[in-house]
């Protein structure tokens, strides 16, 4: 793309250099600020007022420039009466004003929707001020780079706040207002064209991940002989099960089920890593890469040490889509010397317990998990009990070690097709990313012909 004849050095730098005929100036010259409803989850309800919160804000689905349906919550209609300074006006961009980590401070969406809406809990509202192309400034906050400005300005350690003053302090590029407008034209359409074809392959990954589900709980339920005689398991949730196979109860089939450790702060001297339910992906796999470190005593280390072929499962979640995920120690997980947290139960197996896995991950334990965990403060809890009385398929050893050879397979394959997309659309994300940088700093030249 063509770039402008002259520029000048911005004084900002994250920036560099600018085209020599914009402006820079403070956040606080151009925006006012109001507060999100003094609100918590219990406040939301099926039906009333739309609300967006700070949860959606940074939610996978939020591509900050608008505001699409899914993102919206409701909340009762009285808030209307009591509490209309927290409504947002069409081009109002509503911001969370906590992140649990460094790289979301700054989260934020431009509220283009029609109906009334509020901002909610723990948001931090930004109201344009005479900008005749509010849109412009919704890509700007897009930007690697005013993100960066602003996280450089954050202090936290579990959370990241932020704060009106930290915007106000944070800087805006302001182009003629022609380029203004010629630059939201032309990233509206760039961006819906990248956005459409991540759309498509998300799709294609939520399908597969269904089949995934369904090659599993298939095999966990029925086995791989289709000439096997089926018999009804007296479990709605389960169905037929083949007729030499046996149901029992899980404390039938655990050698221990334990809750977890915490201890004290690290003091950097032989600390313990403990693993948290935030290392378990949601489909069960352990992903360890910036884990947590606890000073544990000899006896919580030796209580609660994790060895291969143990499974933990995430027994507490704010997310329905998280409790019961299940993960299984292997050699390597051993090696690190871990133990698991009070938000995680381990149970240790008689049979195969790679077999176990794929049941405890199978969409109908899964649902039952969710179903039947009790709510407290917000949090989905999985008792003990649930847990020792969940009913589950035992076929025989040599079938459990053939059904895992399967999985493991057809699994793998599937893994590999969703990676590859995956990948696919880390790269179209950031090769939007840094189309949206490079018009809303002046890398692309937007004057008229």
């Amino acid at each position: 793309m063509k770039r402008y004849d002259k520029y000048k050095e911005s004084g900002i730098s994250w920036i560099g250099e600018i085209p020599d005929h914009w402006e820079d100036s403070s956040f606080g010259r151009y925006f006012t600020f109001g507060k999100g409803l003094s609100i918590t989850k219990r406040d939301l309800q099926e039906e009333g007022i739309a609300v967006i919160s700070y949860g959606q804000i940074h939610s996978r689905q939020n591509t900050g420039t608008s505001i699409k349906e899914e993102l919206v919550r409701k909340v009762a209609t009285d808030y209307l009466r009591t509490s209309s300074q927290s409504l947002l006006n069409l081009h109002d961009i509503v911001f969370a004003d906590t992140s649990e980590d460094l790289e979301g401070a700054g989260n934020n969406a431009y509220n283009d929707y029609i109906e009334p809406l509020f901002a909610g809990y723990h948001t931090l509202i930004a109201r344009p001020k005479g900008l005749p192309f509010p849109k412009y400034f919704a890509y700007l906050f897009q930007s690697r780079d005013w993100r960066k400005s602003v996280q450089s300005l954050v202090n936290g350690i579990k959370v990241y706040s932020i704060t009106k003053t930290i915007l106000k302090k944070s800087f805006l590029l302001l182009p003629p207002l022609s380029e203004q407008e010629a630059i939201v034209a032309y990233l509206e359409e760039k961006v819906a064209q990248m956005d459409n074809l991540v759309a498509k392959q998300e799709a294609q990954i939520a399908y597969l991940r269904e089949l995934k589900q369904a090659i599993i709980a298939k095999a966990v339920t029925q086995g791989l002989n289709p000439q096997a005689p089926l018999r009804p398991s007296g479990v709605p949730w389960i169905d037929d099960i083949p007729e030499h196979w046996e149901l029992k109860i899980g404390k039938r089939i655990y050698l221990a089920n334990d809750g977890g450790v915490w201890g004290n702060d690290p003091d950097g001297e032989n600390d313990t890593i403990v693993l948290r339910s935030t290392e378990q992906a949601e489909d069960g796999t352990l992903k360890i890469i910036n884990p947590a470190r606890r000073k544990l005593s000899a006896e919580e280390q030796a209580n609660n040490k994790l060895v291969t072929g143990d499974l933990i499962i995430t027994k507490s979640s704010g997310s329905s889509s998280h409790i019961g995920k299940t993960s299984l120690i292997d050699k390597e997980t051993e090696k690190l010397g871990c133990c698991y947290s009070n938000f995680i139960q381990r149970i240790r197996i008689k049979g195969s317990s790679k077999y176990y896995w794929y049941v405890f991950n199978s969409p109908f334990v899964r649902g039952q998990f969710q179903n039947l965990a009790t709510t407290t403060t917000g949090l989905g809890n999985l008792s003990q009990s649930l847990i020792n009385h969940l009913l589950l398929p035992l076929p025989p050893l040599e079938e459990q070690a053939a059904i895992v050879e399967y999985l493991d397979t057809k699994t793998e394959q599937i893994n590999r097709l969703i990676n590859k997309t995956e990948e696919s659309i880390i790269r179209m994300k950031e090769l939007k990313q840094r189309l949206i940088a490079d018009a809303v700093t002046g890398r692309i030249n937007f004057q008229p012909s």
